[in-house]
């Protein structure tokens, strides 16, 4: 699938949906994204925006930042956060689960 239907398909949920996610409407959409992108659930990007990752030299971060990501880059307000701003977020995990992969096939031939 290319990035720009993948833009416009997140887009379009945000625009049919609320204005802001809750941590658990925000959990499983990632879940939901995760698996539509091929992403493993159990992986460090999948987990990182919930959880607390640890990084080659045991940091809590992973490629995109702090983690995890939903309270030290997303910042929530009274529980919630804009879904546009999460949807953003859940697609540069989606690339950098991509780009992981890429280079795991590359490195394996």
């Amino acid at each position: 699938m290319n990035q720009h239907k993948v833009n416009t398909e997140l887009h379009v949920k945000t625009a049919l949906r609320g204005l802001y996610l809750t941590k658990d409407e925000a959990e499983l959409l990632l879940r939901e994204e995760m698996s539509k992108g091929r992403i493993p659930l159990g992986s460090i990007t999948a987990r990182c925006m919930f959880e607390p990752t640890k990084d080659s030299r045991g940091g809590s971060n992973c490629k995109l930042g702090r983690t995890p990501l939903w309270e030290n880059e997303l910042h929530p307000k009274s529980g919630k956060v804009l879904r546009s701003e999460f949807l953003d977020w859940v697609e540069k995990l989606i690339d950098s689960g991509h780009k992981f992969q890429k280079a795991g096939r590359s490195s394996s031939r």
